[in-house]
């Protein structure tokens, strides 16, 4: 899926993060685990990341969190600093490993997603 979405919540969930929430297109399914490809374009430049979905399924919406340092990039800033209505590009979702009810799991990310 490749399409533009509205932000439908934009939440301070701790120092320098922030929960983006977007409502799910019909045709959209994911689980935990599985990533999306957030684009836009700021000062001209055109920026697309990956995002882990934060969010426990995606029925209705579904949500990414995103860590914003001070010393971090343009694209971090410019999603922290997005309000509700505003849009991105999104793809995916991305990913063949994800959470399927194990009673055990271990899980190391990194990236620029929380």
């Amino acid at each position: 899926m490749e399409t533009t979405l509205q932000v439908t919540a934009v939440d301070s969930v701790g120092p320098d993060t922030v929960a983006l929430t977007f409502e799910s297109p019909a045709e959209f399914e994911a689980e935990p685990g599985q990533f999306v490809k957030l684009s836009a374009t700021v000062d001209g430049e055109e920026y697309a990341r990956f995002y882990t979905l934060s969010s426990p399924d995606v029925e209705g919406t579904f949500e990414v969190t995103v860590g914003v340092s001070e010393d971090g990039g343009p694209f971090s800033r410019h999603l922290a600093d997005l309000d509700v209505g505003d849009e991105l590009g999104v793809s995916g979702p991305f990913g063949s490993d994800h959470y399927e009810g194990e009673s055990r799991v271990v899980v190391l990310a990194g990236g620029p997603g929380v």
